[in-house]
């Protein structure tokens, strides 16, 4: 399998794109060819506020990522393949939180 790649669009930056569409593509292409090169997010070149390249990963690999603010954080990579299934999300979060060196344990039931 290949590489997968995830870029923020800022879509309050739609009209601009929209205005520059061949350029924006052609951004994109580069900004993917380029991603390899670096280790961190970077803007597009031409299009700075209105996408970023975040990260490459092998598709054989998950990264997990939280979005929201204006902004994207790699929170890190997991061994497992998501189903969509709660089962696989509960496996997602298990080895995230073992990665970061905390343990998910369920909370206790209280009863009455």
């Amino acid at each position: 399998m290949g590489y997968n790649t995830v870029f923020l669009l800022h879509n309050d930056q739609l009209t601009n794109i929209e205005l520059e569409q061949q350029k924006f593509g052609e951004a994109i292409v580069l900004a993917t060819k380029q991603a390899c090169m670096k280790d961190k997010p970077f803007a597009l070149k031409g299009f700075s506020g209105a996408c970023q390249l975040i990260q490459q990963e092998h598709a054989d690999n998950l990264g997990i990522i939280a979005l929201g603010g204006n902004t994207i954080s790699h929170l890190g990579f997991v061994q497992t393949r998501n189903r969509g299934d709660d089962e696989s999300k509960l496996a997602i979060i298990r080895q995230l939180a073992s990665s970061m060196g905390y343990e998910l344990r369920r909370r206790p039931v209280h009863r009455k």
